[in-house]
């Protein structure tokens, strides 16, 4: 178990005159966020989160719950090496078009969906030579730091959740407030997927700027 992960990353630039930050992080993102804000909370001064639960939630529920462990089946898939590469590249990468494009895991919202231009962009990234391989490496690293030996957040949290994601239930976001000693909202969207940033860009926006202009006391 790392106790303090992300040594060496240089996340601030204090030379340049900053020592605090406010953190957003999505899905695997929303990850790095939690560890960070765990392990440097100093550094944090608000906590976002989309659609990510706090990583000890994450761990504990897959293993109580069968339906999100087979949502989850694709973190066992990624441990194999060089496999999952393979897979995603085939057909001029015909599986991960599908992840970004198709109904059940593609964003939901018609009129913010990826445009052609967006997804050759996407796949232009992902067929550099090993552009795949360090996305995939997170999967089968995340193990060896959950779960976590401190895990208590201290900096005011939001998290935001798209009600309809296909990969993580809602229930989690309820469960993560119990990890949080200090302000903590969560706000669920019943109308957003897993994207929820894209499909309702205006609303995430409006929320975050609230957020982050009110002032938010630490729990007693």
């Amino acid at each position: 178990m790392l106790e303090r992960p992300f040594l060496g990353y240089p996340l601030l630039r204090k030379d340049q005159g900053y020592s605090k930050c406010v953190l957003i992080g999505h899905d695997w993102g929303g990850m790095i966020a939690w560890l960070f804000a765990i392990c440097y909370p100093e550094m944090v001064m608000k906590l976002i989160v989309i659609n990510f639960p706090h990583p000890n939630v994450f761990t504990e529920y897959i293993l109580q719950h069968p339906a999100q462990l087979f949502k989850s089946g694709y973190y066992y898939f990624f441990q194999i090496p060089w496999f999952p590469e393979f897979m995603f590249s085939i057909n001029d990468f015909k599986a991960l078009k599908h992840l970004f494009t198709s109904h059940s895991t593609g964003i939901g919202r018609k009129g913010f969906r990826l445009t052609t231009e967006d997804l050759e962009a996407h796949i232009y990234v992902f067929s550099q030579p090993g552009a795949l391989s360090g996305p995939i490496n997170h999967y089968r690293n995340i193990f060896s730091c959950l779960p976590l030996k401190h895990h208590m957040v201290t900096t005011p949290t939001l998290l935001l959740w798209g009600e309809k994601d296909t990969f993580m239930e809602a229930e989690m976001a309820e469960v993560t407030k119990t990890y949080v000693k200090n302000y903590f909202r969560l706000i669920i969207l019943s109308e957003a997927s897993h994207w929820l940033q894209q499909e309702q860009p205006d609303i995430v926006n409006k929320l975050i700027w609230t957020f982050l202009k009110e002032e938010t006391r630490k729990k007693d």
